[in-house]
Order: structure tokens, then sequence, then C-alpha cells
């Protein structure tokens, strides 16, 4: 549009003068301009800060747990169920159900890693999965590994986790810089416009005779308003961090009463397993000094345990923390779990009823219920190898049914132990309790009992109730097991899918796996895949190569790979080939190889050793190539990142060349083995290593032993 000229109506100051009249310029334009632009400014600063990100670990639970942390202190050590304890066993409300609080807190950190792949690969970053795949690599270790204590797998997991979300703040942080730069270009250039179009209607209202712009300038009103905007841009890029509260006198005093209370408590927990491995390496005298300095130490204890509620009393940040330190405390200082762990490696009866007494009146003054009943059924089926009727008199002291009916069970009173799951409150645990019961004795008129009228009503227990109960019912009548599995809501695709896992029903399994999704689904179909690849090979291939996940999908066709190997090793070769992910591809050579003993598929495999990120199934490998090549296999020694690999993978090749030199290598990396959250695990590690050597090498079995003693002993129990 032009410009108009209008001639004045005034009087003859006005005739002569011309005005301009402007409808479309630049000034009435310039508010709009600068609103649009401070709008847009805001938008993208909002869009910049609200940019998806990968949430932090999550809080730990509220100990969950009611959970000693060394699992021999409950269950016996043969028992099945410590094996393996991130299985998938249903969704998490399954592991909220079950008795035992370390598989709960176990399962929810699982639960929470599946959360975490699922927030991954829902942050829209589409450069990440490479990375993921790699991370990946250290889960098979994770899962697999044989955890003592909960706060070992509690760690591993989240640790695990950890690296995940270093994984994606890594991605997150390339593609914040990519958006900070272009924030900041198109905040320049925005700046630039609004620059340009202030000097451009400036200059073309100069002769403007409006009063409001009249002597206007462009000082420093204008240029203040300029920089604002660009600080608009420009907020989030500089944020500053939040400040931080310098601690007093007084917190660090309260936090040193928190940290002394905290290895008050280590302190009583690594006595007791002390006492435990030293029996174990048959160091009585050793193991019963470890039981009086526990006893010993009662005072002291107790004397942290009063410091640290004093201290809660006037600190706000221990009124949370204390109660349940204090309790630890308490419990640990009390327990006498350990007394019949070691009676458990004593061949002198004399001696172990003597420890037997000892822990029997240690337990009864033990100030919390449950632990109590946990130390009397450890007491009564320690008991049940020197005496079964007095083990039962022990297990009928226990005030708890359900622990009651345990310990009869294990002690082999099914009936009493029976009697007594009946009188479990918990429809789920006297369900759980009569079902091993039924299982123990092969009793199938208790699982009758449990369809009939023990089952819970409560429906996400009721459906894990019968799921169990369907697999139970497997070893006694396939029709019953069929019946009960296929009554099982459909709205429970993972109790149905466990009832048909169990039942071998796994094509029905599959199809109720496929009604969940994310990390979870693609996890139980891996292990479901495991599972049908021993009965049906080319079904479960089938399956494997379905599965979303690409790593889980390679593990899955390993387990076939697996499966195959020894009824048809050239199709188990041909498929392990074919597998894409080179970690799995690794696995499945080797569990070729292991059968076939061929020199080259060892080859193949040992050949994909520089493409693993975690060096894991190098283990393996090595282990089984030791068999056949010992001097390849000790090469690949050096390409293991941990010492409780080498030290393994040593061993296997010390079992075959009968080398000391290599058995005393073997010694040094168990040394040195470490896993966070069990302290014993260095020596738990050497004495395995010198119980298996000792039929090749008792005097080098012995300084494997030694060496254990050494490292058990060395574990701090100070305060």
């Amino acid at each position: 549009m032009g410009i108009h000229r209008a001639k004045g109506r005034g009087g003859a100051g006005e005739r002569g003068s011309k005005r301009l009249f402007l409808p479309c310029a630049p000034a009435p334009l310039l508010p709009c301009l600068a609103s649009a632009t401070v709008a847009v400014a805001l938008a993208i600063s909002l869009l910049l800060a609200t940019a998806p990100a990968l949430a932090a670990d999550p809080p730990a639970t509220a100990d969950l747990a009611r959970a000693d942390r060394y699992c021999i202190a409950c269950h016996s050590a043969n028992d099945a169920r410590l094996a393996n304890p991130f299985a998938w066993d249903g969704h998490v409300a399954r592991a909220a159900l079950s008795p035992c609080p370390t598989v709960r807190q176990l399962r929810q950190e699982m639960a929470f890693t599946d959360d975490a792949f699922d927030a991954i690969r829902n942050g829209g970053i589409a450069d990440l999965e490479a990375r993921l795949l790699a991370r990946e690599e250290s889960l098979p270790r994770l899962v697999e590994t044989a955890y003592s204590t909960v706060d070992a797998g509690v760690n591993e997991m989240r640790a695990f986790r950890y690296q995940l979300n270093k994984t994606y703040a890594q991605a997150q942080a390339v593609r914040d810089s990519a958006t900070m730069q272009v924030v900041l270009v198109v905040g320049v250039l925005a700046t630039l416009f609004l620059l340009a179009s202030l000097a451009w209607g400036l200059w073309n209202t100069r002769h403007l005779s409006v009063p409001m712009f009249r002597g206007f300038r462009m000082g420093m009103g204008a240029v203040v308003f300029v920089l604002l905007v660009f600080a608009v841009f420009a907020l989030p890029l500089f944020n500053p961090p939040a400040p931080t509260e310098a601690a007093t006198a007084a917190d660090l005093e309260r936090q040193a009463a928190l940290d002394t209370a905290t290895r008050a408590a280590v302190s009583a927990e690594n006595l007791s397993a002390k006492a435990w491995q030293f029996a174990r390496l048959g160091q009585f005298d050793a193991a019963r000094a470890a039981l009086d300095e526990l006893e010993t130490n009662a005072n002291a204890y107790w004397g942290r345990a009063r410091a640290l509620e004093e201290s809660a009393v006037t600190w706000d940040k221990a009124a949370d923390a204390a109660p349940p330190l204090v309790h630890r405390i308490e419990v640990a200082a009390a327990r006498a779990w350990a007394y019949a762990a070691v009676v458990d490696e004593i061949g002198d009866p004399r001696r172990a009823a003597e420890l037997l007494d000892t822990a029997l009146a240690r337990a009864q003054r033990n100030p919390d219920p449950y632990f109590r009943a946990l130390d009397l059924k450890k007491i009564a089926v320690a008991w049940s190898r020197l005496d079964q009727t007095h083990a039962a008199r022990v297990a009928g002291q226990i005030a708890d049914p359900f622990i009651r009916a345990w310990a009869l069970r294990e002690i082999g009173q099914f009936d009493q132990a029976a009697a007594s799951a009946r009188a479990v409150g918990d429809a789920h645990l006297r369900a759980f309790a009569l079902r091993e019961i039924a299982v123990a004795s092969k009793n199938a008129n208790l699982l009758d009992e449990i369809t009939s009228y023990q089952l819970p009503t409560a429906p996400a227990a009721g459906a894990y109730a019968l799921s169990d109960l369907a697999a139970a019912w497997g070893a006694f009548d396939a029709k019953q097991s069929k019946e009960i599995a296929d009554s099982i809501a459909a709205q429970f695709p993972d109790a149905r899918a466990r009832a048909f896992r169990r039942s071998g029903r796994f094509v029905e399994a599959w199809a109720e796996l496929e009604k969940f999704d994310g990390f979870e689904q693609a996890r139980a179909q891996s292990e479901l895949v495991a599972a049908w690849a021993r009965v049906a090979p080319n079904d479960a291939l089938d399956a494997a190569q379905k599965i979303r996940d690409p790593f889980l999908s390679a593990e899955a066709q390993r387990a076939v790979v697996a499966a195959l190997a020894r009824p048809d090793a050239a199709r188990a070769l041909d498929l392990a080939r074919a597998i894409p992910i080179p970690y799995a591809r690794v696995q499945a050579l080797t569990d070729v190889a292991r059968v076939s003993r061929d020199p080259a598929t060892f080859q193949q495999a040992a050949a994909l050793a520089d493409d693993l990120r975690d060096p894991y199934p190098l283990r393996d490998l090595a282990s089984a190539w030791a068999q056949v090549d010992p001097k390849n296999a000790l090469a690949l020694v050096d390409k293991l990142d941990r010492e409780s690999d080498r030290a393994q993978a040593l061993l296997a090749v010390a079992l075959v060349t009968k080398e000391s030199a290599v058995f005393e290598r073997a010694v040094k990396q168990a040394q040195g083995a470490r896993l966070r959250g069990d302290p014993l695990y260095s020596a738990e590690l050497l004495r395995e290593l010198g119980a298996r050597y000792a039929a090749v090498d008792a005097t080098k079995a012995k300084d494997a032993f030694d060496a254990a003693f050494d490292a058990a002993r060395k574990v701090t129990t100070e305060f």
C-alpha cells in the first residue's frame, strides 16, 4: 500500500502543511511485533525447559524389608528358591504378594528397570538404540549372578539402572545442545529483525507530527527492551545451580551419630555372616569366637541405637531414618541364625547340640517376634539332623503359624505343618503354605483343600494363587491343572501366562504375554522361549524372532541353539552364526562348541571378542575351550574385565592342565574380586576354588582355603 497525502481543513497555518497518514506504517506494528516476538520466545523457552528427560532413579522403597541382609539367615542352603531371583514371575503385583521381603524388593528393583527401559525408548531420541543395546549386554550377568545378600542384588540392579540413565543423559545432552544452539540462533535473528524493524519504523516516522512520537529517539529504553527480548531466549541456557545449605556443627555431630549407628548394624550383621563363613571353611574356633564377639558387643550396639534416637529428637533429617536403623541394630544384635548355620557345617553332634541350646536361648530374647520366629525356624531345621522330636518341639514354639508351617514342612512333619498352615490368617499365605506342603509331601488332598475353600477372595491374589495351584497340580493331575489354569480371569494375563508356562502350554502362554507390552513383555517372552526350546525348538525359534527387543530376541535365539546343540549340531551352528547380536552369537557358538568340541567353532566365537562391550560371555567360552585347547583358552583370560570371571576361567584351565601356576593366578584374581553389598564375596569365591581344586592338588587347595579365611577375617566389624 502507498503513502496517502491529505490536505488539512484548518486555518491558514495548517493549509500549506503536509501530513503523513500511514494506515500500515511500522509504528503501529511495533507493539504487535514485540508481543509476537516475546510470545514466541516464551514458547520456545518453555519448550526447552520441558524437554523430555528420563526421571531419576526411583526412590528406594521404604524398608520393604523386614528382610535380613543374608538369604541364609532365613532359608536353608539347598532352597531352590534362592536361585535366579530376578527371573520373570508375573507383574510386580505378584511379587508384592510374596512372603519373602527380599523377593519383593528384588522384583521391585527389576520392575523399576523395566520402566527405565520403556522410558528411554519412549524418550524420542532416534539414535539411542545402539547405545541401549550396548548397555543391555550387562543384563545377563546381573540376572544370572547367585546373590548371597539382598544388598548385593539391589546394588547391582541400581548400578545397572544408573548406567542406563547415564546413557540416556548423554544422548539427551547432545540433543539439548543442538536445541540450545537453535534457540540461540533464533534469538539472535529475532533480535536483529526487531532492531531492523525499529530502525525502519523510526526512519519512516521521523517527520510524523503525532505528539506521542514527537521527540522519540533510539535511546537507552529501546536498548534495554531489545536486551530483555534476547534474555528471554537465552535464560534457559544460563540457569544458575540452586544454592546449597551449609551444614552446621550440630548437623555434623548428628550425622556422625547416624553413620556410627549404621556401622553398628553392619558390624552385627557381618559378625553373624563371618561365623557362618568360618564354619564353611572348617574354622570352628574362629566361628565360635565371632559368635562370642556378637554377644559381647550387645551393650555397645544398644548404646549406638539409643544415641541415634536422641539425635533424632532434634534433627528432622533423622526423624524418618532413625526408627528403621534402630530396629535394624536391635534385630541384628539379637539374631541367632548364625548358630544354626554353623551347626550345619559341624560333624560333632555334642558340639552341635551345645551351640543350638545357646542359639535357642538367644532367639527367645529377640525383641522382634517376626525375626524370633525365623531364628526358631532355623534352629528347628538344624535340630532335625540330630533329633527329630526335639526339632518338632522347637518348631512348636514359633508363634507365627506361617513360619511354623514352613519349619515343620522342612523337618518332615507334614501333618503338623498342614495344621499350622490352616491357622494362617492371610488367605494368600495360607494357600501358599498348604501348596508347598502338598508338593513336599506329594499329598494331592491338600491341593483339593485349597481348591475347595482356601483360595483368596481378592481378585489379584486369587488369580496368582490359582496360577501357583495349577503348576502344583501338574505333578499329580494334568487335567485338573489345565482346568484350574483356564479358570484364571482374563484380566490377569500374567497369572495365566505363568500357569500355562509351568504346565508346558507354551503357545497359550505366548498369547497371554502378547496382551501387554514394553521391556517386561520382551523379558518374559525371552524366558518363555528358553523353556519352550527344550520341547519344541522350531516353534520356539519362530517366537524368539518375534520378540520386539533386539537383544532379548537374540538371547532367546541363543536358547534355541543351546537346545539344538546336542540333537542337531549342524543346524544349531547355522542358527548361531545367524544371530545378529555379537554378544548372543558368542554365547550360542560356545554352546555348540561345548558339545561338538570343534576347534573352528571355538575360534569363530573368540574372533568376536572385540565386538563385545561386556566380555562376560568369554568366561564361559574360556571354560569350555579349556577342555579342548587350554592354551587358547588361557589367552582369553586377559580379555575379561572382572576378577571373578578371570578366576573362574583360570580355574577351568588349571583343572585340565593341573598347572600350579595357573591355579595360583586364579587365587590371586579371586582375592581381588568384589561385589557391592556382599563383603564375603571374595571369601566365598576362594572357598569354591579350593573345593573344586582339592581333588587335583590338596596342598594348593589349602592355600585357597587359607586365603578365603584371611578374606573373611578382614571383613570389618568395627563401629
